[in-house]
């Protein structure tokens, strides 16, 4: 009867879901053994394991009479399983390891699904990527929960396809994979900057993005969405300089003092990440390359710091309580034995267009204002 380990739940809510699983197996029928036996089997304190029995004895599983022993109730069984509710959340990344930005999406998550009374449980392992057996063994051990991909790499989502699983991807499904979606419309950012910088006479714009082992399927529609709209440009001198930002300081600096030095250098620059926005702006400084008036930036990712810039850097704002909102209505559906349509749910965010935007320097000098305004949807093909 081991203890499911996972972030960001307590060892009390990891015993009564390692408690409550061991009943579901029929490990225990009509009753539960002593706490000694149990505190040793779990490998947690009586302490621990008190407040795990109190946990399910609110719930109704469990009924405790003082001198007798812990006592199995009737709707605690088998059949009472699809009643259960329980969210997975699982990831191909260590939490450590998953963006700041995920992270922070996961505990406004935690907090609207405890305020629901709904339980949830967080896997975070790179082994899930490597070995589809060990994505197989979780499945099997929880065959009615709701299972929520974050952070997922190509082949998790597909594996959990083939299992045709109670499914839902926070983020944008891969090539080839067709699963119940929600994100952000990252082809229509990056179609919508592409006509930003067309507007500005910009005809070399370096793209910036975090160097990873599997780029993100966001990631890939973001640059698909821009090079879709530059070719409406009219322009035959059109250059896209694509960059990974290395993770070291001193690398990325090293490419960037190498890119700004070149002739031909960029006008304008297109960031992903607010890690890269941050190091494109200091190293700027740094340089002595004037933002906007000699160089144009415009980020793709939202961060509060991002609003005490100076100058205030030109961004794409997304509604994070929207994106939970939607999420959770998603869930519901899900937790009641919906199934969900694989048509991919996506949310438009908004532009503050700030400070950093501007003609390209060899036209007068220009600044957007402050206002906020929508991207609009990115017209169909043909249209």
């Amino acid at each position: 009867m081991p203890i499911s380990h996972f972030h960001g739940a307590s060892l009390v809510d990891q015993t009564a879901s390692a408690l409550l699983e061991a009943i579901y197996q029929g490990e225990f029928v009509g009753t539960l053994p002593g706490e000694n036996q149990l505190s040793e089997s779990l490998n947690v304190s009586r302490h621990t394991l008190r407040r795990a029995l109190a946990i399910l004895v609110e719930d109704g599983y469990l009924e405790i009479a003082k001198g007798k022993k812990t006592r199995i109730l009737k709707h605690a069984d088998k059949s009472s399983r699809k009643h259960s509710k329980t969210v997975c959340f699982i990831s191909a990344f260590s939490w450590h390891s998953l963006q700041n930005s995920t992270k922070s999406l996961i505990h406004q998550f935690r907090e609207k699904l405890a305020t629901e009374g709904i339980r949830w449980e967080e896997f975070f392992d790179p082994e899930f990527n490597v070995s589809s057996q060990t994505c197989r063994e979780l499945i099997k051990q929880r065959p009615n929960a709701c299972w929520v991909l974050i952070s997922a790499t190509h082949a998790m989502q597909r594996f959990f396809q083939e299992a045709d699983e109670n499914t839902i991807v926070i983020g944008t499904c891969h090539p080839g994979v067709e699963l119940p979606s929600i994100d952000w419309d990252f082809n229509a950012i990056g179609f919508h900057a592409g006509g930003i910088f067309s507007r500005n006479n910009h005809h070399r714009i370096a793209l910036i993005r975090p160097k990873v082992r599997e780029e993100p399927a966001g990631d890939v529609a973001t640059k698909s969405g821009l090079l879709s709209s530059f070719k409406k440009m009219p322009s035959s001198e059109l250059q896209l300089i694509d960059i990974q930002a290395a993770p070291s300081l001193a690398e990325f600096r090293i490419a960037f003092e190498r890119l700004m030095s070149s002739p031909n250098r960029p006008t304008a620059i297109f960031t992903y990440g607010h890690d890269e926005t941050l190091t494109v702006l200091t190293l700027a400084l740094q340089l002595g390359i004037r933002i906007p008036e000699e160089l144009s930036l415009l980020a793709r990712a939202d961060h509060p710091i991002l609003c005490r810039t100076i100058p205030q850097v030109s961004r794409y704002e997304r509604d994070s309580d929207k994106l939970i909102r939607t999420t959770l209505r998603l869930l519901r559906k899900m937790l009641e034995g919906q199934r969900l349509p694989v048509t991919p749910c996506r949310l438009i965010p908004q532009l503050t267009p700030g400070e950093t935007l501007a003609k390209a320097p060899d036209r007068s000098s220009y600044s957007c204002g402050n206002a906020q305004s929508p991207i609009p949807q990115r017209p169909a093909e043909g249209s």
